[in-house]
């Protein structure tokens, strides 16, 4: 089994790489007769656990806490002194663990609501290796707070299992102390969580008290300065060796280390002060109370939880930093003001409120989300509306479903009639855009995508890739023949996208607001461009309260049923108008049409609502206030349309599944019937609509299971080449060899799909310079480098 925690990251093929460990027979472990105790072998593979790199630099604090170089095992150090000298590691609570040997270990060893950090005293039982080729990813704490907030647990959980260390121990079974069975090295594992726990207060304690007696105080902030740095002293004369080979960031590396030494002593009494709360908690809780032993958080509710614990820990700040400064003057008043020694820590002690402010900041992809202004979003979508204009034009049966390259629109108007796999990628992430945004119906994306999904397996392929360039009338490809990586790349992206949506649609409602949004932005279009004049004003005023007001469930399908009659208007007023601009036509034509086929839409999947909800409410008493309320239900929630076809909607199931008594009128028992003889219309319906979802997903899965990426791929030089005559040798006289390349969606696509192994990745080049902050340069530096991968990764 492998136990990894919600934060944690399971690269691609890492579940396979820590099986065939444990499962390899000099490590499967052994067990005495009894099946209490490891004989030999490893229970427990723990792997190398490293941090993610957008978290190790979401923030100053991040940054400074963390070393991240990336995936690479030569840029990490993998040596571990338990492993390589004494043949055990420590288990950090994310690897993979044989459940039988485990269990037969374990059953009974502890006390009941004892263990809150169980990883440690798990790992020293039933004996942990180290697999340093194999790695993990986790997230860091963004801020000192959740970082705090997980110190804390993380101590209570080590003094909570200090008995371990003693010659008599808890037991399990028998609610006595048994014999400690721990060998020295394992019981000094759990010691030196513990010392290190006390580190904080101690190194606290002893400062004040040699300043307060003026006992060598000289010498009592250079030792603890000496504690502080000596973990960062080798560490440091590193990156000044990497400066002298040329490294350029070595110095800002350098910088780094010394800033974190300065933050550690800054913090040095808030850490005092965490440390002793959680010892003497962990004490009381578990000598006395016998309550809360078993308190944490997850690392997600502490992160989202932090921002609501900043005033408190920012008031504690303040508190160190006036007890600091209370102290100097203490100081000050005994005589002791000109002594150096102790300046330096005080002086950080009393700026603490200020450097905790500055560890604070944070990088604007990881801070709340901000909300876009109502003018922005405004704008983005009327973009988005001009922008979905081409593809809704142009793309049809004409050029069989496929998007042509190009269409020029001045001196001489024409359309490309070609088309390349990265067009018809764009064409169908469009599509799925304009679902989002209301410019189509599941309906119409369905049957649209599906033609071009048509189309598609009907074109020439080499080793199941599109070829560069086809003709979009006669579906003939252009010559030279030739497969593109970059294209196949874009194109496979495209295809898992629109499958996943797809298989989606049956969570998805019926309606959603995007519906009038869509058509809110068809009209700003035709009021930014167009003023309206006098003629109308009123229709367009009319759609604009319609359309702009906020709507949910049934209500969105009756505003724009009252939309239609003042669309209509629109169009009609064009027959009048003697100065109308094609382009003015075109949108006022454009908005009727999207409404009529809404409108149309409702009548074949929501005719059963429009019956539902016209009675008023005194009409259904005799089915009872259930039903009264479940009705009422509808307003604000429509049913997915999983729940149409399969029958499952709650609120419909307390109306249609009413039986008429005696007492029930002619006409409410007529009307019982028709909603039931549309409901099933609809059903049948939803399973249709739900059915074509399914094939036009497979139709995607099949095409992309068919495009073999290893085709392209240089085994020898880990690296695609640009492409592929069709009819040549198969050899690369080039290749894409940097991650700041188009090709970058390529790789991710590959070896998601299983096609080439991570290690390609590594082979990619990451060539930087630093102009204001680092640039990862590119061969030409274009748009088309930067941002095309990023239209379908996070970052």
């Amino acid at each position: 089994m492998i136990t990894l925690d919600a934060d944690t990251q399971l690269p691609h093929r890492t579940a396979r790489k820590l099986i065939e460990t444990i499962a390899h027979p000099l490590n499967r472990v052994q067990l005495t007769a009894d099946g209490r105790h490891r004989v030999r072998g490893y229970t427990i593979i723990q792997p190398r656990v490293s941090i993610t790199l957008p978290s190790a630099t979401a923030s100053r604090f991040s940054r400074l806490f963390t070393d991240a170089r990336g995936s690479d095992p030569y840029c990490q150090a993998v040596s571990d002194l338990y492993q390589d000298i004494l043949g055990n590691a420590i288990y950090h609570g994310k690897a993979i663990y044989d459940v039988q040997a485990f269990h037969k270990i374990l059953t009974g060893r502890f006390p009941e609501q004892r263990l809150l950090s169980h990883d440690l005293i798990e790992g020293v039982h039933v004996g942990v290796g180290l697999a340093t080729d194999v790695e993990l990813f986790e997230q860091f704490p963004y801020d000192y707070t959740s970082y705090s907030k997980r110190q804390h647990r993380w101590i209570r959980g080590d003094w909570q299992i200090a008995s371990w260390v003693l010659p008599q121990v808890p037991d399990g079974q028998q609610q006595r102390r048994a014999p400690n069975l721990l060998s020295l090295i394992d019981r000094w594992k759990i010691l030196d969580n513990l010392r290190r726990s006390l580190l904080a207060p101690a190194s606290l304690l002893f400062l004040m008290c040699s300043w307060s007696f003026n006992a060598a105080p000289a010498a009592a902030s250079a030792l603890v300065s000496l504690v502080l740095l000596v973990p960062l002293f080798f560490q440091i004369l590193q990156r000044l060796a990497q400066r002298w080979r040329g490294d350029v960031r070595a110095l800002h590396e350098a910088s780094s280390d010394l800033n974190r030494a300065i933050v550690i002593a800054t913090f040095l009494p808030h850490q005092a002060y965490l440390s002793m709360d959680a010892i003497v908690r962990a004490c009381y809780r578990l000598r006395f109370s016998r309550r809360h032993l078993l308190e944490w958080h997850t690392a997600e509710i502490s992160q989202l939880t932090a921002r609501s614990h900043v005033d408190a820990y920012r008031a504690q700040f303040y508190l160190i930093s006036l007890m600091a400064g209370l102290f100097l003057f203490a100081l000050a008043i005994r005589g002791f003001s000109w002594e150096t020694a102790y300046h330096p820590f005080l002086l950080l002690w009393v700026s603490a409120p200020a450097v905790q402010h500055w560890m604070g900041w944070q990088r604007r992809s990881v801070r709340r989300l901000e909300e876009i202004a109502a003018e922005d979003q405004r704008y983005l979508r009327r973009v988005a509306r001009e922008t979905w204009r081409y593809f809704d034009d142009l793309v049809g049966p004409e050029h069989n479903w496929l998007p042509p390259d190009n269409s020029q629109q001045a001196l001489r108007i024409e359309t490309a009639n070609r088309t390349s796999p990265t067009n018809i990628g764009m064409w169908l992430m469009s599509a799925v855009s304009a679902l989002d945004l209301g410019y189509l119906s599941p309906e119409e994306m369905i049957e649209r995508c599906s033609a071009t999904m048509e189309t598609l397996v009907k074109l020439e392929r080499c080793e199941g890739h599109l070829l560069n360039w086809y003709n979009t009338r006669t579906l003939d490809p252009l010559q030279p023949k030739y497969v593109s990586t970059v294209d196949s790349g874009n194109l496979l992206a495209s295809l898992w996208v629109l499958a996943q949506t797809a298989q989606e649609l049956a969570s998805k409602p019926q309606v959603e607001k995007c519906a009038l949004q869509g058509l809110a932005d068809n009209l700003a279009v035709i009021i930014e461009r167009f003023p309206p004049d006098h003629t109308i004003t009123v229709p367009i005023e009319t759609l604009r309260r319609l359309l702009q007001e906020e709507s949910s469930g049934i209500q969105i399908v009756d505003r724009i049923r009252l939309a239609a009659p003042p669309a209509r208007k629109l169009t009609e007023s064009l027959l009048w108008s003697t100065s109308d601009t094609e382009e003015r036509v075109y949108w006022i034509r454009r908005l009727d049409d999207q409404v009529q086929k809404w409108v149309q839409y409702f009548d074949r999947y929501l005719r059963w609502a429009d019956i539902l909800l016209a009675p008023p409410d005194e009409f259904l008493s005799p089915l009872g206030q259930r039903a009264i309320i479940a009705r009422r239900g509808l307003l604000p929630d429509l049913p997915s349309w999983g729940e149409l076809s399969r029958d499952e909607n709650d609120i419909l199931r307390d109306i249609l599944g009413v039986t008429a008594e005696e007492d029930v009128s002619p006409k409410l028992a007529a009307w019982m019937a028709d909603v039931r003889a549309e409901h099933e219309k609809v059903r049948e319906s939803s399973k249709a609509l739900l059915a074509r979802a399914a094939r036009l997903n497979q139709m995607c899965e099949d095409f992309a299971d068919g495009m073999d990426m290893r085709f392209l791929y240089d085994g020898d030089r880990r690296l695609f080449g640009i492409g592929y005559q069709v009819g040549g040798p198969l050899t690369f006289s080039a290749h894409y060899d940097l991650l700041a390349s188009e090709a970058r969606l390529t790789s991710l696509v590959a070896i998601a799909k299983g096609d080439v192994l991570v290690n390609h990745w590594l082979a990619l080049g990451r060539p930087y310079t630093s102009l204001s902050g680092q640039v990862l340069l590119s061969w030409s530096g274009t748009m088309f480098e930067y941002l095309m991968p990023l239209l379908f990764t996070r970052s």
